[in-house]
């Protein structure tokens, strides 16, 4: 009887062993459970951010700031013997994944750092959506304070705690998500995406306050009047596109005001439908209900089953996340649509007019130069 206990505790603790060792040879130590890795050369681009005082990270909306940074330059610079160094790192396609590990090559960190981006986080894939199950637990884990101070305070604890999952390895050059997916599959993605942001977020504050840098964040500007790309399959039925497409006639032709109480009506049965809330938006909009529409349109955006560029939940967990935290927000999003119905805001589809352009530079401007104290 003894003989067969000790065997049997023996192989217990062969097999304990195995899998403490299986576990430390196969998963990575990581703080943030993300669920991608990235290898990337940044050359001498790095060699310049580490030398900036002021370094811009973000996608297509961070590197459109590129016309306005010589001016900000030299507006900034007029006492010093030297120019200010601002340095633009954004690049088109960068989700706020690939912006956290640029910064995580930084051996120098700038004084300023800018995060303008959150308009291309759906652009390319980047975990495996069979993982969904152990992604989801593996953030809630990381977002409990009191479990997540273990891997704060150990960081090789991770190889043990966190779910192993397959990570999904990004090239070099971001590779756009062919994005033809069920509406099912789609919610997921989206579920996972919004999640990851917000723990990627929450890393990029983490590491830029023990740098001792200034972090300064941006929300994007979401471009209301576009009409959503993609209704969810589980928010709709035949008979109300069917009933869609006739009040979307009535609005074309101008009659706003009479649409305005059907649609209204509709958006109180139509639970998490994109459309709806785009045509209620889109009337109260025409009848110079502009505070109301700016909520629908919201609403429309937040739906859209087939995100594109700047979303409202992203602007959202950023506004949270500046909350007590020393950060400065650039409420880019709030300097373009509150002029909804008296101003063309946008040129492009996801770029707005060039003067809600200067209206923000000259926020950052300001910010720039109280922080500096010039």
């Amino acid at each position: 009887m003894v003989k067969k206990l000790l065997i049997i505790l023996s192989l217990t603790f062969a097999a304990g062993i195995g899998w403490i060792g299986h576990r430390w040879f196969t998963q990575p130590t990581l703080i943030a459970p993300l669920p991608y890795q990235i290898k990337v050369d940044y050359g001498t681009d790095l060699d310049l951010a580490q030398e900036a005082n002021v370094l811009i990270i973000g996608d297509r909306l961070g590197k459109s700031l590129d016309p306005y940074i010589g001016d900000l330059i030299e507006k900034l610079s007029v006492k010093l013997k030297d120019p200010l160094r601002i340095v633009n790192w954004s690049s088109p396609h960068e989700n706020l994944g690939r912006s956290l590990h640029k910064i995580k090559q930084l051996k120098k960190f700038p004084d300023i750092i800018l995060y303008l981006g959150g308009s291309e986080e759906f652009f390319e894939e980047r975990f495996h959506i069979q993982d969904r199950k152990k992604i989801l637990e593996n953030i809630k884990f990381f977002k409990d304070e009191n479990k997540s101070s273990l891997i704060y305070t150990f960081p090789p604890l991770s190889r043990f705690i966190y779910k192993p999952v397959k990570r999904y390895e990004l090239s070099a050059d971001p590779l756009k998500d062919p994005g033809d997916f069920t509406s099912k599959y789609q919610q997921l993605k989206m579920e996972i995406t919004f999640k990851l942001f917000d723990v990627e977020l929450e890393e990029l504050v983490s590491l830029v306050k023990e740098k001792g840098s200034y972090l300064i964040l941006s929300t994007a500007p979401v471009n209301l009047e576009l009409k959503p790309k993609k209704v969810c399959l589980n928010s709709t039925t035949d008979s109300l596109e069917q009933y869609q497409r006739e009040l979307e006639a009535k609005i074309e032709k101008g009659n706003h005001k009479a649409v305005l109480s059907e649609v209204r009506k509709l958006s109180e049965t139509s639970i998490g439908n994109a459309q709806t809330f785009y045509l209620l938006g889109m009337a109260q909009l025409g009848s110079g209900h502009f505070d109301q529409a700016r909520v629908s349109l919201r609403k429309a955006a937040a739906f859209d089953c087939g995100p594109d560029g700047s979303h409202p939940v992203f602007n959202s967990i950023i506004k949270k996340k500046v909350i007590g935290q020393g950060i400065k927000l650039l409420d880019f999003n709030n300097i373009v649509t509150r002029h909804l119905g008296l101003n063309e805001l946008f040129l492009a589809e996801h770029f707005p007019q060039e003067i809600y352009y200067r209206h923000y530079v000259e926020e950052l401007y300001v910010t720039i130069k109280e922080k500096f104290k010039l």
